[in-house]
């Protein structure tokens, strides 16, 4: 199963890329996260919980942040393990100035699953998959904007959206 998308963030590119590797911004930010402790830099290790369809259940995960090329790229390994069954991803970042208050972040994604989920439709698995990730990249900038607003930084208009 994979994917693509992209989103502008707010903020010059360097701030967005710091943020990726914030542990509260990831744990406000990451579908049904219950839990998120950083094990070492660039690795994070969560308890989710998630409630969409066919993926619906409790998940342990180890998050981990590798080849970083700061502040233009970055891939995130995921490996989840839950009742519902295996979940193992990899998704690769790009990010580049949209104009000085704004970033544009590219992602594509591959996840591969086992299990009892891995029985399902893969429409619905791309789907939810589809979900979980948008709302991650949707709560990340609102997280983001929140942190600027609170830390009074670049702050970008709406239209830039």
């Amino acid at each position: 199963m994979n994917g693509k998308g992209k989103i502008k963030l707010p903020g010059p590119r360097e701030e967005v890329f710091e943020s990726l590797f914030d542990p509260e911004l990831l744990e406000e930010s990451i579908t049904g996260c219950r839990e998120l402790v950083q094990l070492e830099n660039h690795k994070y290790s969560a308890k989710l919980e998630i409630g969409i369809a066919a993926v619906k259940g409790k998940y342990s995960v180890i998050l981990t942040m590798e080849e970083t090329e700061a502040p233009e790229y970055c891939r995130m390994l995921v490996y989840g393990e839950g009742g519902p069954g295996i979940v193992e991803a990899e998704a690769e970042m790009k990010l580049s100035n949209h104009n000085e208050k704004t970033t544009m972040l590219m992602y594509t994604y591959e996840a591969e699953l086992s299990g009892k989920v891995a029985s399902l439709n893969k429409s619905v698995l791309q789907g939810a998959a589809k979900i979980i990730i948008t709302d991650f990249f949707r709560r990340s900038k609102k997280e983001i904007k929140k942190d600027q607003k609170e830390n009074g930084r670049n702050k970008s208009s709406e239209e830039e959206e």
